[in-house]
C-alpha cells in the first residue's frame, strides 16, 4: 500500500475565522439595534389603561401585559445596547438606569404594579430575525 503525503500550501483557515468573528459581530449590533427599535416600537402603541393628568396633560397608560406607554420619552430614551467581543464572541447588550425599568418590565408588588414588559418581547421578537442576518453574513464568506 502507498503512502499519502499532503503538503499544505495554503491555510486559510485563521482568515476565515476572523471573517466569522467580524461577521457575527455584525449579526449581533445589527440585532441589538432591532431590539432597541422594537422596545421604541412597543412604547408608542397607545395604551388601554387608565387616563390620568399629570403635569397639566392628559395620558392614557398601558394595561398590565402591556409595554409602558411611552409618556416623558425617558425610559425609552435611557435604552442603551452595545456588543462586546468575548474570547467566546460577540455578546449583545441591552441596558437602562432608568430607574422605573425593572418595575415596569418585571412588575412590582410593593407598588401594586403588573408587568409591563418591553425588553423581553423585543429580545424573543429577535430571535428569528437574528438567524436571517447571521445566515446572511456567514453566506459572504470566503
Amino acid at each position: 500500500m502507498a503512502d499519502i503525503k499532503w503538503t499544505v500550501v495554503s491555510n486559510q483557515l485563521g482568515a476565515l475565522q476572523g471573517q466569522i468573528r467580524n461577521q457575527s459581530y455584525e449579526a449581533v449590533r445589527e440585532t441589538m439595534d432591532a431590539i432597541r427599535t422594537e422596545t421604541m416600537r412597543l412604547m408608542h402603541i397607545p395604551g388601554t389603561g387608565r387616563v390620568y393628568v399629570h403635569g397639566g396633560l392628559s395620558h392614557q397608560a398601558s394595561s398590565p401585559g402591556q409595554a409602558p406607554a411611552a409618556e416623558t420619552g425617558g425610559l425609552i430614551a435611557s435604552i442603551e445596547v452595545g456588543v462586546a467581543m468575548t474570547p467566546d464572541g460577540p455578546v449583545g447588550i441591552i441596558h437602562t438606569d432608568h430607574e422605573a425599568a425593572a418595575a415596569l418590565e418585571y412588575g412590582s408588588p410593593a407598588r401594586n404594579l403588573a408587568p409591563r414588559p418591553f425588553m423581553t418581547p423585543a429580545g424573543a421578537a429577535s430571535a428569528g430575525p437574528f438567524r436571517n442576518i447571521t445566515e446572511k453574513k456567514l453566506r459572504t464568506l470566503g
